[in-house]
């Protein structure tokens, strides 16, 4: 049991909490998580429906995201640059970060709609713990 929980965590961490975006785990499709969570053939399907059908969207955004970030990257090793300038470069960075956020949390939600009130209740605990995140907020120093 205790065996087949951390090989589920791992692939969880992988594929969840982790970016999905660059390392699409696909979880829900591993035999040992089928059965820990009683997922049936029908979930299965539609779990991957899910994110099949969010992943080109994601990539996108993933790919919009990484060259807005190496935009900024070279505009902040230049030697003189405008506040103003770099102000807009990060709202339009920090945009393009929330925009992908919203779109993998939006799968994730999705995601959890399809699994039973105790499905759900295990793979919040198994995809906050691991990785030591907390959903409540943690403050800022």
């Amino acid at each position: 049991m205790l065996r087949t929980l951390a090989i589920v965590a791992v692939g969880l961490c992988a594929g969840v909490v982790a970016d999905a975006e660059t390392t699409p785990s696909k979880w829900w499709s591993s035999r040992q998580v089928q059965m820990e969570l009683h997922l049936t053939s029908q979930q299965v399907k539609r779990i991957d429906a899910i994110f099949e059908s969010s992943l080109p969207a994601r990539r996108a955004l993933r790919q919009e995201l990484d060259a807005l970030e190496r935009q900024l990257d070279a505009l902040l090793d230049s030697a003189a640059v405008d506040d103003s300038v770099a102000a807009a470069l990060v709202t339009r960075v920090e945009t393009a970060r929330a925009h992908r956020n919203i779109a993998r949390m939006t799968m994730l939600y999705r995601i959890r709609q399809v699994l039973t009130a105790e499905q759900r209740r295990w793979f919040e605990a198994h995809t906050f713990q691991l990785d030591g995140r907390s959903r409540e907020r943690q403050s800022v120093p």
